[in-house]
């Protein structure tokens, strides 16, 4: 169960703010007090709460999530916090292991079972204590230092012609320079697994930095990391890799007026890396500008065909998905469908509204949706997604199947995981990894048939490992309620379909035509009042066309109206 919600929603009422503010408090990267203090409050709360809830010992949590064509498993691993507030990080699968990477530079081992290790691989030094020594001097006495923004952004594993590798993106402060670049450094692998590894910070080997070095800004924030994209894709061949750079908010008007660099706007600058993919030859470094005119790329990923598709946040609105091309120009900051926060107009931009005269997004989200991780399938996860690109994101909580006609974009299904989505990856089995702003790691496999029938085939096997007669008899309980029910929502059989029957109003399955006697009843169908009905139709709704379906057990009735309930809870994530 998720808690969130219910906190949120306690706190907010506590310290008395509305609804619009909440969701300005949860929106994209932000960190700001009051809201970041909020945030992880809640957070807190709900570790805690479901530390004491959840029973010692019965394994990691198990979510369930209804898609279009296939209910989705999700084993969700929760990992340590981070000391200092502060969001990021990414996830790498290298073959059977799954590794992630706090946004402090921490690297963990995490498998599907509940077991996490902290690995032994230090990485390279960020300059966190030169930033906090350097925001000390008089002359940023009045910048806005929010440590958190510095960050490690990305890990990601490649086997390439030269060896295995891990990569490491991260935005480095420079002492003496007082400045700070988007870097990337790569780890050479020996055979074996990564979770035997002893690591130095100095085993890395720095292959690029973003120029030039940005000073500290006395506007907005001193570093705006979150705005670094850091996110990286390779070629199909493995030998070239691609960069996502971000602007960090250098878009030439947030100018504190120091230096002449704050106002110019560097996605459009040829000179500057910020605002850019980068195409890096794996074997030569050498490194070049693939595309320009982006703002902050969350996400990149190659497909099949070699094609590179990147998704970048717009400002308010305007978030957007981008099939790279190189050469090609991609408007920020001159167009953008997005509006700056306040609602006003991007200053300086042309054609409000519109994308003219530079390369159009294949789409865009409005309102934004914080659009982060990105994936092209390369092993298939269900026969409905093949080949589909898998997109997530922050504020909006979700993941999109987006399928693709060429270029053109048919839909893009909505599937809510109820948290904030940092990262993507798949393994080789097809089963989906994310990673979470809450430090969690979800395990995401696919469910066989309909939703409903598949949440309780996978209640049922739980259940057969702890209970394994009841297991049996609540089997057969379903096999029996399945000849007229169905457990999946908007499929009618000659009864109602149970998706949401639980905690509903009797007779108000919507398209189905109920007996008079179940149309007049009134009431909600709550624990009680179902494993009454089951036991003895007739004796809670006089004239009810239901037959007695024989279920004179209470431990399989009781055990059934809980699968009503879990249901009808994962059915209402939709």
């Amino acid at each position: 169960m998720r808690l969130r919600p219910i906190i949120l929603t306690i706190i907010a009422g506590i310290i008395g703010l509305g609804a619009g503010a909440t969701l300005v408090a949860f929106n994209r990267e932000s960190n700001a007090e009051p809201f970041g203090l909020l945030y992880r409050v809640i957070d807190k709360l709900e570790r805690e709460v479901a530390a004491f809830t959840t029973p010692a010992n019965s394994g990691p949590p198990t979510e369930y999530f209804p898609t279009t064509f296939t209910g989705m498993r999700g084993t969700v691993i929760q990992i340590p916090r981070a000391d200092m507030p502060g969001t990021g990080g990414g996830l790498a699968v290298v073959g059977d292991e799954t590794l992630v990477v706090t946004f402090r530079g921490l690297i963990y081992t995490v498998d599907s079972d509940g077991n996490w290790d902290q690995a032994e691989i230090a990485v390279p030094d960020y300059g966190l204590e030169a930033y906090r020594t350097a925001a000390t001097k008089p002359e940023y006495a009045a910048f806005d230092a929010d440590f958190g923004r510095l960050r490690y952004n990305e890990l990601e594993y490649l086997a390439s012609p030269q060896g295995r590798f891990l990569f490491l993106t991260f935005t480095e402060f420079h002492a003496g320079r007082d400045c700070y670049t988007l870097t990337l450094a790569r780890l050479a692998l020996p055979d074996g697994p990564v979770a035997d590894l002893k690591v130095v910070s100095d085993d890395w080997e720095t292959i690029f930095r973003s120029a030039p070095c940005l000073p500290l800004r006395g506007v907005v924030q001193a570093i705006q990391g979150e705005e670094a994209g850091g996110r990286i894709a390779f070629s199909n061949d493995n030998a070239k890799a691609y960069l996502s750079v971000g602007e960090y908010g250098w878009n030439g008007w947030h100018s504190d007026g120091l230096t002449e660099l704050s106002t110019r706007q560097l996605a459009q600058d040829a000179d500057a890396d910020q605002g850019k993919v980068i195409e890096i030859d794996l074997q030569t470094l050498e490194a070049r500008h693939f595309s320009s005119g982006h703002r902050n790329m969350q996400g990149i990923t190659v497909d099949d065909q070699g094609r590179v598709f990147a998704v970048e946040h717009g400002a308010r609105g305007g978030d957007e998905l981008n099939l790279i091309e190189d050469g090609n120009n991609y408007g920020w900051p001159i167009v953008t469908y997005g509006t700056n926060y306040s609602g006003a107009p991007i200053p300086g931009v042309q054609s409000l509204g519109r994308h003219t005269g530079f390369t159009e997004p294949v789409y865009a989200w409005l309102p934004s949706v914080g659009i982060s991780g990105l994936l092209a399938q390369k092993a298939s996860f269900h026969p409905t997604w093949d080949d589909d690109l898998l997109a997530i994101s922050l504020d909006g909580n979700t993941l999109f199947r987006i399928r693709l006609d060429d270029s053109r974009v048919i839909f893009a299904e909505e599937i809510n995981l109820g948290r904030r989505l940092r990262d993507i990856e798949q393994k080789d089995d097809g089963s989906l990894v994310i990673w979470t702003d809450s430090h969690e790691v979800i395990f995401l496999t696919p469910l066989q048939g309909g939703f409903g029938e598949q949440f309780i085939e996978s209640y049922i096997s739980d259940l057969s490992a702890s209970e394994p007669e009841l297991a049996i008899a609540l089997e057969r309980a379903v096999d029996e309620c399945s000849v007229c029910h169905s457990f999946s929502r908007h499929e009618q059989r000659i009864g109602p379909s149970l998706a949401r029957v639980h905690g509903a109003p009797m007779g108000s399955v919507a398209g189905f035509d109920y007996s008079p006697a179940m149309a007049q009843a009134s009431g909600r169908w709550t624990n009680a009042m179902l494993a009454d009905y089951l036991l003895d139709p007739t004796a809670v709704v006089v004239g009810t066309s239901m037959p007695d379906p024989g279920m004179d057990d209470p431990a399989v009735r009781n055990r059934l109206v809980e699968v009503l309930e879990a249901l009808s809870k994962a059915e209402l994530r939709d």
